[in-house]
């Protein structure tokens, strides 16, 4: 009876060995993939090397700005590689920064460019967030996150007929950081699928504000002269738009309810 316990347990052991594993490799790998990009780049000048400094806010971000100009004409593809392997890095891993690459993007490849890229970039690094999170992250969610968890828990559970909708809910208003949802969705029973095509249209009004302030970067100050009034009304146009199906599947579900 023992013996018939403990080798299932042993098979659970060994599975989460390999998980984390593959989580440690894909780390790695992402950051190889920036290691090199960036080696493959020539040696700066002194006043450029002083500009390459990572964007923690937006004066270090214009200066960044500046400093690729040294390099983008020439090693374009280099750079890109560099900024898809960063981007996925900080967003796969839950780790901060990905705003500011999103604002870079826009200045370094303009509005539309640096809008698709950064939407799909942000989606994918979410999903793979996600996916790493449904095979080794339970425990430490639920350890470091009970309470918040436990709400989420219980969102979901009401919003279960409706979960697409929801999913564009929660990432177009501040209930839940990002980094929760991605983290928690697949412990609470978010379907992949409602995850990444909420994912993919509730992110794109904060892809869309980043990006246009990467546009006008060397006009602002800060974060909060990106928010022109045309910015805001765009962004809350998107967000009335992303939330109509969640409205309307809430006043259908209460109407059969009431008729119940």
């Amino acid at each position: 009876m023992g013996a018939t316990t403990a080798s299932p347990r042993r098979t659970q052991d060994k599975l989460n060995k390999k998980t984390l594993f593959a989580v440690v490799l894909l780390f790695i790998f992402y950051f190889f993939v920036a290691f090199v990009s960036f080696s493959r780049l020539p040696e700066p000048e002194d006043e450029v090397k002083r500009k390459l400094v990572f964007p923690r806010d937006i004066e270090r971000l214009k200066l960044l700005r500046d400093g690729l100009d040294f390099y983008v004409d020439m090693h374009f593809n280099d750079i890109f590689m560099l900024y898809c392997s960063l981007f996925l890095l900080l967003q796969s891993f839950s780790l901060p920064g990905s705003s500011m690459l999103v604002i870079l993007g826009g200045a370094v490849l303009g509005f539309l460019k640096g809008f698709i890229l950064s939407l799909v970039l942000s989606t994918v690094g979410a999903s793979g967030c996600y996916l790493m999170s449904s095979v080794v992250g339970k425990q430490v969610i639920i350890r470091c996150c009970p309470v918040r968890l436990a709400a989420f828990t219980k969102e979901v559970e009401k919003n279960k007929r409706h979960l697409l909708s929801f999913m564009l809910f929660l990432r177009l208003t501040p209930v839940l950081p990002n980094w929760l949802i991605n983290l928690a969705s697949p412990i609470v029973n978010v379907d992949f699928k409602s995850f990444v095509i909420g994912t993919f249209f509730g992110l794109t009004g904060m892809c869309y504000t980043l990006t246009q302030a990467g546009c006008i970067l060397h006009e602002i100050e800060s974060m909060d002269d990106a928010l022109s009034s045309k910015t805001m009304l765009t962004l809350a146009s998107f967000g009335v738009v992303s939330l109509l199906p969640y409205l309307y599947s809430r006043l259908r579900e209460r109407k059969e309810d009431k008729e119940e």
